[in-house]
């Protein structure tokens, strides 16, 4: 937990408070495997950017989504409770997390640009 706060305070410092984010690739290799798992590591990611006054855009159900929205337009909902046409949030920034029996390190991709915006790297 301390590892993911250093790493997250290095590689945030350039992204303004509020930007979204969308974790693109979580990595655990190693013996750390056994005792970390990916869905572990992505829940406490979203912990901590939403404690630091970020916003986490759910990747994995964007299509779902998407689906959804497009149901709800097709007239069969009651007006007054559907979402607003094409109001999906992009997402400005990718994150990838690799967690090795070494290190941890935490990368932000702008997701306009194609650039790092942040790369942080803790040795354990």
């Amino acid at each position: 937990e301390q590892y993911f706060n250093k790493a997250f305070d290095k590689v945030l410092i350039n992204v303004r408070e509020g930007s979204r984010f969308s974790i693109d690739k979580v990595t655990v290799t190693g013996e750390i495997a056994n005792e970390v798992n990916k869905e572990t590591v992505t829940d406490n990611t979203i912990d901590i950017l939403l404690d630091k006054g970020y916003k986490v855009v759910a990747k994995e159900y964007l299509e779902r989504l998407y689906q959804e929205q497009q149901a709800q337009q097709s007239g069969i909902y009651n007006e007054n409770t559907i979402v607003q046409e094409n109001n999906l949030s992009a997402v400005g920034y990718f994150l990838n997390i690799k967690i090795t029996d070494e290190s941890l390190r935490v990368q932000v991709i702008n997701v306009s640009t194609g650039e790092y915006e942040g790369n942080a790297t803790i040795t354990f």
